[in-house]
């Protein structure tokens, strides 16, 4: 579903959380270790066959280089059409030429507006699943970072600036002033070896990119009227590619960014994905190839002596 305003959701999830059992992960944590993203699929609509080579190309895109969870379907409207394929393509492709592709996660409702829609093109779907950005976002959230904050420049050097620098201290006061729940030995267990940290990277992103063109559509499909807002937007991206929220005009604030970082670098209230805020990116990552070269946790016992020192 589409992301509500942070300061709702917050509200609305100690309402909600369960806890089966105690948990002092971090909820960035926990999220990377153990939350697997939503899959996209990419929905063809189509009447006329489609040529061997499209087919072709299709399931290069569906297996990867860059591995991303994303499914292929293709649907023939000559046919008979699922309930939920027939009202997607109703409400959103019933104008447009054939084929025509709708992107979006796989459980989503057809009522739904896709995350990217268009024609049927090589080049526009390699870019709807990967770009340069988001291979960056990757490589921070694969270190362990706590979250990446896309920040989404409006173009208007007169409201980005002070957003940008707003944004650019608090994070580096939070980094230093926030700590990370003490580990309990009950409960959930961190699973590999990434250094458990407190770490935030902020990631620029113009609007008129030609590379981020089809990511800038997702991101902006992800709320309602988000595309309208004229200002900065600010994009906490944590785990494996979960988007928490968005936050711009009176939101961009030193109270909102504190509530966002405490929040991801929390205990985990509740370890059932769905109950907290976000909404899943499409992102190029094989999540359990890579946190498994992250290798698995230093265990240390508690009694284990201290090394002794080398006389000199």
């Amino acid at each position: 579903m589409p992301l509500k305003r942070f300061a709702l959701a917050m509200l609305v999830l100690p309402l909600v959380a369960i806890a089966a059992r105690a948990c002092t992960i971090p909820v960035f944590r926990y999220a990377l270790e153990r939350w697997e993203l939503t899959a996209y699929e990419i929905v063809v609509y189509h009447e006329a066959p489609l040529a061997d080579d499209a087919k072709a190309w299709l399931k290069k895109i569906e297996s990867g280089p860059p591995v991303a969870d994303v499914r292929v379907e293709t649907v023939d409207l000559a046919n008979d059409v699922a309930k939920s394929y027939k009202d997607l393509f109703d409400r959103f492709g019933k104008s447009q030429p054939l084929p025509w592709v709708a992107v979006r996660l796989i459980d989503a409702d057809p009522s739904i507006p896709p995350a990217w829609a268009g024609p049927l093109d090589r080049a526009a779907l390699q870019a709807v699943v990967s770009s340069p950005t988001r291979l960056k976002l990757v490589d921070r959230l694969k270190t362990g970072e706590s979250a990446v904050f896309l920040f989404l420049e409006s173009g208007d050097k007169a409201l980005d600036d002070p957003a940008r620098a707003l944004i650019d201290k608090e994070l580096a006061r939070l980094a230093k002033a926030i700590q990370l729940p003490e580990q309990s030995a009950e409960g959930p267990q961190l699973r590999t070896g990434l250094p458990l940290k407190v770490g935030f990277t902020v990631m620029p992103l113009k609007r008129d990119d030609p590379a981020e063109q089809a990511f800038l559509k997702i991101l902006f499909n992800s709320e309602e009227d988000l595309d309208k807002v004229k200002g900065p937007i600010v994009l906490p991206v944590f785990g494996r590619g979960r988007l928490l929220c968005s936050l711009y005009s009176r939101d961009i604030n030193a109270t909102q960014i504190a509530n966002v970082t405490r929040f991801l670098c929390g205990e985990c209230s509740c370890q059932i994905k769905e109950l907290n805020p976000g909404i899943d990116l499409l992102v190029p990552a094989d999540w359990p190839d890579l946190l498994a070269k992250a290798g698995p946790p230093a265990i240390v016992r508690p009694d284990t002596p201290a090394p002794k020192k080398k006389q000199k």
